[in-house]
This record gives structure tokens, C-alpha cells and sequence, in this order.
């Protein structure tokens, strides 16, 4: 497991990320829930490459209902600079984008979007906050 953190900038509002990589799921397709239980924003990586990480995360999100909560979450498709190695079908796409989760493609190797989607769950955690109170 890695863990990483920084800042994310949002006009007067400075919010500390930090970012626990589990490194994946088990052979079951099962999310450990400590790692996510104090979250207040979470980011799924899949990897566009490799069908079988969207079909586990699609396989712990119906079986697991409710390990999100009402938390905002962002799916990330990465390596988008590899098109011609694109191996998701449109049935999968399809199921991610029925759920209520921003869907973002980057490349954690070019870095494209990257900063984006930290960005864009900063937002999304400061309307949630606004929200509830």
C-alpha cells in the first residue's frame, strides 16, 4: 500500500489530499472498508488497458452497496494515451456511467487530467459539505 499527500487550492480554501493506494483489489473483487470509511471524496482507478479492473470494481460496488455512501466519487479510466490498446467494451462503460460518479479519462503517465480530478473532487467535497451543513 502507498500513501500520498498534497494540497489542493481552491480560491481561500486549501484542503489537504490524501491518497491511499491499496494497490487494487483481492481476488474476490472485495474493497477493504477501513480504507475508505473516514473518506470525505474517493477516486477509483481502472485501467483502460485491462478490462477485468472495471469488471472488479463493478463487482464490489453491486455486492458492497452502500460502501460509498452519499460521498462523491470520481471513476478515473487511465491511460488514455494508449487508444490503440483501449480494451473496455461499451457494456462496461455503459454500467460505470449508470453510476453517480464523475467518469474521467487521464494518463497518469502523460499526466494528462490528472490534476484535473484532484481538483474536481476538491469541488465536489466542498459542495457536499455545503450541503450537509
Amino acid at each position: 500500500m502507498s500513501i500520498f499527500s498534497g494540497t489542493v487550492e481552491l480560491g481561500d480554501v486549501t484542503l489537504e489530499m490524501m491518497l491511499w493506494d491499496p494497490a487494487g483489489v483481492d481476488a474476490g473483487g472485495q474493497y477493504n472498508r477501513s480504507f475508505i470509511s473516514g473518506a470525505s471524496g474517493l477516486i477509483f482507478v481502472v485501467d483502460a488497458t485491462k478490462p477485468q479492473t472495471l469488471d472488479h470494481l463493478l463487482e464490489a460496488h453491486s455486492k458492497e452497496r452502500g460502501f460509498i455512501g452519499s460521498r462523491p466519487a470520481i471513476l478515473v479510466v487511465n491511460k488514455s494515451d494508449r487508444t490503440g490498446d483501449f480494451a473496455l467494451s461499451r457494456a462496461q462503460i455503459d454500467a460505470a456511467s449508470k453510476l453517480e460518479w464523475q467518469l474521467v479519462q487521464a494518463s497518469a503517465k502523460t499526466g494528462d487530467s490528472v490534476s484535473q480530478v484532484f481538483t474536481k473532487l476538491a469541488e465536489m467535497m466542498l459542495e457536499a459539505r455545503k450541503a450537509t451543513g
